[in-house]
Order: C-alpha cells, then sequence, then structure tokens
C-alpha cells in the first residue's frame, strides 16, 4: 500500500488515507471526480430510488423512519441515475486501464 500526500486546501488539509492501487486513485479523482461530487451523485441516486421505491417500513426504528423520511423530503436530481453511472463507468474504465499494466512492487 501507497499512502496518499495530502492535499493542501487553505489552512485545512485532507489526509487521502492509503490506497492498494493509488495511481488508480488519483486518475479517478483526476478524471471522475472529487469525493465530494462521486458522494453527491450517489446521495442523488439513493435519493431519486427512495421517492420512486415502496419500501416497507415495518420493524424499522423510529430514528430509521425519521431518517427515511428526512431523506425523501431532499430533492434529487433529475439526472441522478445518468450521473451514477458516468462515475461507474469512468472508475470502471480506469481500473480497466491499469489492469493491463503492470502493478508496483509493494514494499
Amino acid at each position: 500500500m501507497q499512502a496518499f500526500a495530502p492535499l493542501w486546501t487553505n489552512a485545512y488539509t485532507i489526509n487521502l488515507g492509503t490506497s492498494a492501487q493509488p495511481d488508480v486513485e488519483k486518475d479517478v479523482l483526476t478524471e471522475v471526480g472529487s469525493y465530494g461530487r462521486q458522494m453527491g451523485r450517489l446521495c442523488d441516486a439513493l435519493l431519486l430510488l427512495l421517492q420512486r421505491v415502496e419500501i416497507n417500513e415495518e420493524g424499522l426504528s423510529k430514528g430509521e423512519s425519521a431518517a427515511l423520511a428526512v431523506l425523501r423530503s431532499m430533492p434529487a436530481e433529475p439526472r441522478a441515475l445518468e450521473d451514477l453511472h458516468h462515475v461507474l463507468k469512468g472508475v470502471e474504465d480506469i481500473k480497466a486501464r491499469y489492469s493491463s499494466k503492470p502493478r508496483k512492487a509493494e514494499v
């Protein structure tokens, strides 16, 4: 595993941790989108699904039901599933590109 160098933004440091494939991680962040953008697209897709799929709430705790209610009240991006597909396709394309390259020896 190789540690990512922290990103510096204003007075804040974002530590990206370690990754088994740091080159893939770097390219995903550069070509597909930041972690925030990727999470935003996942959340939009989840919100869209929650608006369209019936969930049996029997057996859920009050907290779980309340969390679902909050999520359902949030607006979903109309293109949520297309945007999520873009993220997933981008990640898969980058992983495929690196799967044909020999991996660096781990120290």
